[in-house]
Parts: structure tokens; C-alpha cells; sequence
């Protein structure tokens, strides 16, 4: 069984409690976590980690098959990059 963390507060909990957010990942044994930029003070945008190398691939197919792909997504996901 895989292990999803929503991560819509992640970093709200990480700056809090004056940590990395890296204990919420893979060292805490979570597979999967969805990022909500949104509540973060993004302009609508998600993003998904994943842990395991193996489920790549298949959430390239899911993402388009849940019409989750912009067709701008390029511009959407620069708010992810780190200056």
C-alpha cells in the first residue's frame, strides 16, 4: 500500500516549526506527496512528488488523462523554481 501526504500546509508546518521539509518525505516513509501551491500563495498551482522512480511514468498519463496538464504549465510551474 502507498502512503499519500497532502501537502496543502506542508510548508505553513515546516516554517513553524523551524524545520526542513525533508522529514515529511521519504524519511518519514510517505510515496507520494501533492503540493498545494495554491494556499501557499501560488496562482493555481499543484505540484506532485513522488518518492518511488517507478510511478514516474505512469503520472505523466494520469495527470492527462484527470486534465491536469495546462497548456501553459511551463509558466504556471516557474512559481516552483527556486531564485
Amino acid at each position: 500500500m502507498l502512503v499519500h501526504l497532502d501537502g496543502a500546509r506542508i510548508a505553513n508546518a515546516a516554517a513553524s516549526l523551524a524545520s526542513i521539509s525533508a522529514m515529511f518525505g521519504r524519511a518519514s516513509g510517505v510515496d507520494v506527496v501533492s503540493f498545494g501551491g495554491t494556499k501557499n500563495g501560488a496562482l493555481g498551482a499543484e505540484a506532485v512528488v513522488t518518492f518511488r522512480p517507478e510511478a514516474t511514468t505512469s503520472l505523466r498519463f494520469l495527470r492527462k488523462q484527470s486534465m491536469q496538464l495546462s497548456s501553459k504549465m511551463r509558466f504556471v510551474a516557474a512559481q516552483f523554481v527556486a531564485s
